[in-house]
């Protein structure tokens, strides 16, 4: 988000971005993208399908995919763009992504594995299968719905970790790279029950990724729902992407 054309302060409210959002939700004029980014923002059903946000409830926490459409929309508001098309724009092509899709293409579906659960009680949900159908697969759908090969999720963090830009191209500005992988918010993650720290939409220190030998803070990536990882270092220049098929609890 740090090349949205007209980018906000991330301490603005959405609904001075998205001004007919607060006619539904009186909550979402206090809620802002700081707090979006560090997935600190409460997405509930209150019923009747509306959906209300509360950014001081931490009790019902939301994670990624909870948010995708929030910051679908959001993008759209500010930018004018669809979300795939900006990613597009903006990140994967400048990068040399050639292989991530937010919304596969269609006619691509051969390249994609479905994801297989590697214990039969790995999901009660069923996440993994839901996730593998065509039209899962071709939804638009941020936090949730990428697809990439582990060498391209491996150059977005070698991009991250060399503060923005990568092979001559520059995607984010090194005080933008610096403010985004700051520690802003630890604590219970309410959706896993476990300690984490967060930065603006990074994980900072999470033994489940490589941790540094120095100052834990200075990694931070994320995974996938239950099957692959990205992850860098600050300290040691190192850049990892994993990605498998394999789901596990």
């Amino acid at each position: 988000f740090g090349r949205l054309a007209h980018q906000p302060d991330r301490v603005e409210s959405f609904s001075r971005l998205w001004d007919d959002l607060a006619a539904v939700d009186a909550g979402a004029i206090e809620s802002d993208w700081e707090h979006a980014y560090a997935e600190v923002l409460g997405v509930h059903e209150e019923g009747d399908g509306v959906l209300c946000v509360d950014s001081r409830d931490l009790e019902r926490l939301a994670g990624a995919d909870g948010l995708g459409p929030w910051l679908d929309e959001l993008v759209r508001r500010v930018d004018g763009r669809p979300f795939n098309r900006f990613i597009a724009e903006e990140l994967t092509a400048p990068l040399g992504m050639d292989n991530t899709y937010v919304g596969l293409p269609k006619g691509m579906e051969d390249r994609v594995s479905p994801m297989r659960k590697m214990e039969a009680d790995a999901e009660p949900n069923d996440y993994s299968t839901t996730f593998s159908l065509p039209v899962a697969v071709h939804s638009v759908v941020p936090g949730a719905g990428g697809v990439a090969s582990a060498g391209n999720l491996a150059r977005f963090y070698a991009m991250m970790e060399r503060r923005g830009s990568l092979d001559g191209s520059l995607v984010l500005s090194p005080e933008t790279v610096e403010e985004g992988v700051k520690l802003q918010v630890e604590g219970i993650d309410q959706s896993l029950g476990a300690f984490a720290q967060r930065s603006l939409g990074m994980a900072l220190a999470d033994e489940r990724m490589g941790r540094s030998a120095g100052n834990p803070l200075k990694t931070f990536g994320h995974g996938g729902a239950g099957t692959s990882i990205g992850w860098a270092d600050l300290e040691s220049g190192l850049a990892v992407g994993y990605i498998t098929n394999g789901f596990r609890g």
